[in-house]
C-alpha cells in the first residue's frame, strides 16, 4: 500500500511540472505575440510564476489561477512590467505597466494563437 501511495503521488507531482510549464510556454507565446502586436519588446523572452492559487471564474466555478510577470520594452532600452494571469485553461487578462497608462486586456480581447 505505501508504494502505490508513493506512485500516485509521484505521478501527480510529475503531471504537475509538466503542466507548469506548458503554461509556462504558454505565457511566453502569448507575451510575445501581444507585444508584437502593440510593438513592444518583450525582455529576456520570460515569464516568472508569481502567483498560483484557487480562485472562481465567472459562473462560480473553481479553477487554477496563475499568474505571470514579464518585463517589456518600448525603446529596448527602457523596463516596463506586465503580467498575465490564467482562470482555468485559458487567458484572464493581460496587464501592462505602460508609462502612457495601464493596460488591462481581458481574454475577448487577446487574439488567438493558432
Amino acid at each position: 500500500m505505501n508504494a502505490l501511495t508513493f506512485l500516485f503521488a509521484l505521478a501527480i507531482l510529475v503531471w504537475f511540472w509538466q503542466n507548469s510549464l506548458r503554461f509556462r510556454e504558454y505565457a511566453v507565446q502569448k507575451c510575445k505575440t501581444v507585444c508584437r502586436d502593440m510593438d513592444l519588446q518583450l525582455l529576456d523572452e520570460t515569464v516568472a510564476l508569481h502567483k498560483f492559487t484557487l480562485a472562481r471564474d465567472g459562473s462560480r466555478q473553481i479553477k487554477i489561477l496563475r499568474r505571470y510577470h514579464f518585463e517589456f520594452s518600448l525603446q529596448g532600452y527602457d523596463r516596463y512590467e506586465g503580467s498575465i494571469t490564467f482562470l482555468g485553461q485559458g487567458v484572464d487578462h493581460i496587464q501592462l505597466d505602460h508609462p502612457e497608462g495601464q493596460i488591462i486586456m481581458h481574454h475577448d480581447q487577446i487574439k488567438v494563437l493558432h
